[in-house]
Parts: structure tokens; sequence; C-alpha cells
């Protein structure tokens, strides 16, 4: 009797707690959805992934964002297509955090860091939601 009412105890706990957990996957946006809006939700990431030629100099940035909505994590990552190729293209994945609410325009520039003065040669912008 004790055993099955200690088993019993220990299921309810578990199921009570199971449901508060919070699973937030991460989203993730290509290039081909420039010009969308997505929603997120505190504390919930979002991959960025864009394409890339290696050894052009060039490189995605964002440009314009003030963290307070969004904050970038970490450094991007490159993803070559063909390893073994020099100069090859690839997809660059930043990853970006739903910091607070509010809605902010990410905007990502594809330019050469040290041209400031010259326009970037591809822009993507997605409105984020975040609530």
């Amino acid at each position: 009797m004790r055993l099955s009412m200690f088993v019993a105890v220990l299921l309810t706990l578990g199921i009570g707690t199971g449901g508060c957990q919070s699973t937030m996957a991460s989203r993730v946006v290509e290039q081909s959805q420039s010009g969308s809006s997505i929603e997120l939700r505190v504390g919930q990431e979002l991959q960025v992934k864009l394409r890339y030629t290696a050894g052009t100099g060039y490189v995605w940035e964002a440009s314009d964002n003030d963290g307070q909505v969004l904050q970038q994590v970490g450094t991007p990552r490159n993803v070559p297509d063909d390893p073994g190729v020099i100069g090859g293209t690839g997809t660059q994945v930043d990853t970006f955090r739903a910091a607070g609410t509010g809605t902010v325009e990410l905007k990502m520039v594809y330019r050469r860091p040290w041209e400031t003065d010259v326009a970037p040669a591809k822009t993507f912008q997605v409105s984020v939601s975040v609530k």
C-alpha cells in the first residue's frame, strides 16, 4: 500500500512539473524569407542562414540592432558546401536570442567590412515580434 501510494505521488509530481518545462525550439529563417515577419517568445533563439562565397571578403553583418529586443549570440558560423574547395560557397549562420518584448526589423547586410562608404552588395531583412 505504501509503495503504491509513493509511486502515485511520484507520478503526480512528474506529470505536474513536466508541463512547466519550456521547450522553445529555435526558429530558422533563410535568404528566401527576406521581407517576412516572424514571432518569437522571450528567450527563444532565431537562426539566420544566409549564403556566402568564401575568399571574396564579403561577410553578412547585423545592421542597426540595438540589442534591446534581439541579442546576437556568439559569432557567426560558416558552413561550407564543400570544405575541400577554396573560395567555395556556403551558409553563414548567425544566432540571435529574443531578449525582450517588442518588434524590431532585423537587417543583415552583405558587405566588405573595410568598405564603409559603399552600399552593401545584398541585404536581408525580417520583422521580428517578441511576445
